[in-house]
Parts: structure tokens; C-alpha cells; sequence
């Protein structure tokens, strides 16, 4: 790829209480990216998602990414606005310790990113000018668990909240929302992989790609991830994913 900084922005360390993960140490992680030609890559802990006290996953983190990786990890620390001292926790995640953004799951902490809590801890971000990672649950809601008990975000809600905070950065993570893309600001970028599932999306996004004012579309609203099954149902060639991994956009793998 002729050295080209390649970012996995949909990274995760950590316990899933579902189920067991075939990785989930750094190490191995970094392996696996390594692999697939990636040099960066965006992490969060699982377990801070699910647990009460989000810090404590935070932490165990940090303790996580000090083992030797292929890649270089770009920590975002998980915020519950919900939690009583959230504040101060991200306050410190970020001024103290080695994180670099926040990660938010209003749909498995109870909130919407366009009310009271979500607005604040927005409103840190803005103020800490960190991006922001939001992430829409792990898994496809067919194999979910049925203790997985998640309530996705809106497009009206996700629309709003990008609006409301221009200057700050959105990695919309796992959003399967046909339109979104073509309805939220710059100031958002929008993994698309869970739509590769829709046929007729597809095959229109493989004749828009060959476009030149596609791939400068896709620099500005799109996470284009880089997988396997992407590879399989849009059959692209090289120079195309070269097209749509210039500057500004990223490129992820499951």
C-alpha cells in the first residue's frame, strides 16, 4: 500500500460477556491487524461498556495496551454520563492518562445523544476537542443475545447531535441506516459495513465508487471497512480501495 497510514477505526480489547472472543489481547489483536496491512487502530475496552463503573474498564485498558503490538492503539476511553463522577473520570482519562477520545454507547447506557446527558458529555468532548466514537452495539440484532439488551439510536437523533456539535469529530460506528450517510454534516464519518447486507445498496455504491467525486464523497462520511466479505460482495480492485483510503478516511476489519 506504499506506506500508507491505514486506521482501523472499529477496534475493541477486552471480555464480551456474551461470548468468548477468539482475540482479545493486544498482542494478538495487533497481529491480526498487522496482517491485513493496518498501522493504526482505534480501541475501547468491552468491559468498560458493562461495567457499572466505567473508569475501572478504562483502566484495565491501559494495563492491556503496555504489551508489545504490531500497530500503534489509539486508546478512546468509554464515558457513561449517566454515572454519578463521569465527568471527572473523562476529565482525567484525557488530561492524565492516554486517551485520546471518547467512546459512547447511549443505546446500552440509557440515553439518547441529543438529551440532557448526551448533550453534556458532547459538550466535554467540544471543550476537551476530542473526537468522539459512538458506537451501536456489538453484534447484529439476529445473534444477539437475548440478555444483550441494547436499543439502537435513531438517525433523527444521530443527525441532531452531529448538528448540535459542529466542531467536534463523530466515528459513527455499526449504524445500519440506509440514508444516514447522505444526510449527516462532515463533521461525522460513517462506517458503512452493516449495510453490505442489502443488495441493492451495494450494487449501487460499486458503480458510485469508480467515480472520482465518489471517493472525495467517501473521504468526508465514510469508515470503509476492509474485510473479507467487503472484498467478496463488492469484488474492488486495488487502485479502488486506494481511491477511498487517501487522506481523510479510514479503513476498518472486523
Amino acid at each position: 500500500m506504499g506506506g500508507n497510514m491505514i486506521i482501523d477505526a472499529g477496534g475493541y480489547l477486552g471480555n464480551y460477556p456474551y461470548r468468548k472472543l477468539s482475540i482479545s489481547s493486544a498482542g494478538s489483536l495487533g497481529e491480526s491487524a498487522s496482517a491485513l496491512g493496518v498501522t493504526h487502530m482505534v480501541v475501547s475496552s468491552i468491559d468498560a461498556v458493562f461495567y457499572k463503573d466505567a473508569s475501572q474498564g478504562n483502566d484495565m485498558l491501559i494495563e492491556m495496551l503496555k504489551e508489545k503490538a504490531a500497530v500503534t492503539f489509539i486508546p478512546f476511553c468509554v464515558v457513561n454520563p449517566t454515572y454519578p463522577g463521569w465527568r471527572e473520570d473523562a476529565e482525567r482519562a484525557i488530561l492524565k492518562q492516554c486517551f485520546k477520545g471518547f467512546e459512547l454507547c447511549p443505546g446500552y447506557h440509557r440515553y439518547k445523544l441529543n438529551d440532557d446527558y448526551g448533550c453534556k458529555v458532547l459538550s466535554l468532548a467540544e471543550k476537551l476537542n476530542v473526537p468522539v466514537r459512538v458506537s451501536n452495539g456489538f453484534e447484529d440484532r439476529l445473534q444477539r443475545s437475548h440478555m444483550d439488551i441494547f436499543e439502537e439510536s435513531s438517525p433523527e437523533e444521530l443527525i441532531d447531535a452531529v448538528k448540535r456539535f459542529p466542531s467536534v469529530k463523530f466515528l459513527l460506528i455499526g449504524f445500519m441506516s440506509n440514508d444516514l450517510a447522505w444526510r449527516i454534516d462532515n463533521n461525522a464519518y460513517l462506517d458503512f459495513s452493516r449495510l453490505d447486507v442489502f443488495e441493492g445498496i451495494i450494487n449501487t455504491m460499486k458503480g458510485l465508487l469508480c467515480s472520482p467525486k465518489i471517493s472525495s464523497f467517501l473521504n468526508n462520511r465514510f469508515l470503509v471497512r476492509h474485510n473479507k466479505l467487503y472484498h467478496r460482495n463488492l469484488d474492488l480492485g486495488k487502485s479502488v480501495l486506494d481511491a477511498v483510503s487517501l487522506q481523510r478516511s479510514c479503513r476498518s476489519f472486523a
